[in-house]
């Protein structure tokens, strides 16, 4: 009983969705798409597969996306149909391939103030928009001989002070950190001792004064002057800087900043 609007999706090369736009019958099966009674078509995309130029150093196969979609959509205006937004850029398309703009870009990892990739470092000025901190919850000293976390992976050599944080893999710090993994507290890095944990963790904090219960604890992003990139987490992982940006459970809080002053917290707890 009611009249959807929608966006036809052509497939250039992803293979995820769409029509394939590489096959001839492609404008017809459009053109019959489009007479759907409860459908407005109000648009028309495609998506990039490599338009970070990973495995495409010179662009070639997204120039040709770009040339293909541009193609069938010219073709689809010669029978008549047209779409009011036409879009193919996300946002290693949106830095490197300019041409591709079209009517409407769509802002992915660039929202984060993240780069997409290393290839496109440099061509964009970003700054990056996120920073993940906990706190510490209790700091003691361990002797030579003592073991930590689950599994005891880590045997302690001599004495240890270890400060135990509040965040694990169910709030999205992956558990392929566990002793390879580091935080930034006071502007200084602290090691992860032994096994990531469901909602803590354990950090050697010898090396570094005042740590106490209460410490902020900066996972990735700003500590005072110095920073720690989710990128460089990131690659310890291995994995990329957008799936951790992604994986934040729900009940980790959000606090928005404008100016640098809270404007809004977004807090799961208790849903």
């Amino acid at each position: 009983g009611c009249t959807l609007s929608c966006h036809i999706t052509l497939d250039v090369g992803m293979g995820r969705l769409g029509f394939n736009a590489k096959n001839d019958d492609c404008v017809l099966q459009v053109a019959q798409a489009v007479q759907l009674p409860a459908l407005t078509f109000t648009g028309i995309f495609t998506h990039f597969p490599s338009a970070d130029l990973d495995g495409d150093e010179k662009g070639t196969i997204t120039h040709e996306q770009i040339a293909l979609f541009t193609g069938r959509i010219e073709q689809l205006k010669q029978k008549g149909i047209s779409f009011e937004t036409c879009h193919c850029c996300n946002s290693a398309g949106s830095i490197a391939f300019p041409q591709g703009h079209l009517d409407m870009v769509r802002e992915g990892i660039a929202l984060y103030g993240l780069c997409p990739s290393g290839e496109l470092k440099g061509k964009v000025a970003l700054t990056p928009a996120m920073t993940l901190k906990t706190v510490v919850s209790m700091v003691k000293t361990l002797h030579p001989g003592d073991t930590v976390s689950y599994g005891q992976t880590v045997t302690l050599e001599k004495d240890t002070r270890v400060a135990t944080v509040c965040i694990g893999y169910a709030d999205g710090y992956p558990r392929a950190l566990s002793n390879k993994g580091y935080m930034m507290i006071n502007g200084q890095k602290a090691p992860v001792l032994g096994r990531v944990c469901m909602d803590q963790l354990l950090l050697d904090v010898t090396h570094i004064n005042n740590v106490q219960m209460g410490t902020e604890v900066t996972v990735f992003g700003k500590n005072g002057d110095a920073a720690l990139p989710v990128e460089e987490i990131a690659a310890l992982c291995p994995t990329i800087h957008y799936e951790l940006v992604c994986v934040l459970g729900k009940r980790v809080p959000r606090v928005y900043l404008q100016q640098g002053k809270p404007v809004d917290i977004t807090d799961y707890i208790g849903e």
